[in-house]
């Protein structure tokens, strides 16, 4: 069964335009994006190539949030811009923006992506070797989460912008996120479990994760009162209690 996709609205940013009028334009007139490196000295460090497609005049700010704009890379930030784009183009209300579904959309991807034989093997191997190769675990802490924590955490910032969710830091809940939906199905998998999750089973697991994610961060009905603050318990039901005659013993040493 073959899936048919409707394009429904078109968003661009590269090195002909920053948006998809302006890259269109460039294409038409034939105008070359390509252009002398400009983000480093390419020249001093003595590349074979001296041009490149970068992307000019970009301003971040313009679609993210400001603190937010040095916790993404360009690529994460371009792919926002560009996502945004083709939301306005579609002609989609901004309060249309459901987090369930843009949520489910993410984890089924990369759930799906992590079960890979391949992502599988590339994960028993760090477990493997990351103890007696210190750079090897180095850069998969790096690496972990990498573009797609990243990008989510862009998307959850905007969520948060707009009232859809409460966040101290989409970075971390980011991350979070992808933990929850990796879940049991993927420690299954690097146990050496034969059988291959079922479309059923990742669909259960993915909805899982978006309702507990999403009950973690939602907002507050309104008029409701706010979390009392934590408060310490000295005796909790079933811990061991000492007697005041040891305390006082003790304190006297």
């Amino acid at each position: 069964m073959r899936r048919r996709v409707v394009i429904t609205g078109l968003g661009l940013l590269n090195a002909c335009g920053n948006d998809a009028e302006a890259a269109w334009k460039s294409c038409v007139e034939g105008r070359s994006g390509i252009g002398p490196i400009t983000r480093f000295d390419a020249k001093a460090m003595e590349l074979p190539c001296l041009v490149a497609g970068e992307v000019k005049g970009f301003v971040a700010e313009a679609w993210v949030e400001p603190k937010e704009v040095k916790k993404l890379d360009l690529v994460a930030l371009y792919g926002l811009a560009a996502a945004e784009m083709a939301w306005k183009d579609a002609g989609l209300e901004a309060k249309a923006l459901d987090p369930e579904r843009g949520l489910t959309a993410v984890g089924r991807r990369y759930l799906e992506s992590v079960l890979c034989p391949t992502a599988v093997a590339w994960f028993r191997a760090v477990i493997q070797e990351a103890p007696h190769v210190p750079e090897l675990r180095e850069t998969f802490h790096a690496a972990e989460g990498g573009p797609v924590e990243r990008a989510l955490a862009g998307y959850l910032a905007e969520l948060a912008r707009r009232g859809s969710l409460v966040l101290d830091d989409p970075l971390l809940a980011a991350g979070q996120f992808l933990d929850l939906v990796r879940g049991r199905l993927h420690r299954r998998a690097l146990a050496g479990h034969a059988e291959t999750p079922t479309p059923a089973e990742i669909e259960c697991q993915v909805a899982g994760a978006v309702r507990l994610f999403l009950h973690g961060c939602a907002p507050a009905a309104p008029g409701a009162a706010p979390p009392s603050p934590a408060r310490r318990v000295r005796n909790p039901p079933g811990a061991m209690r000492v007697p005041k005659s040891v305390t006082r013993s003790r304190r006297s040493k």
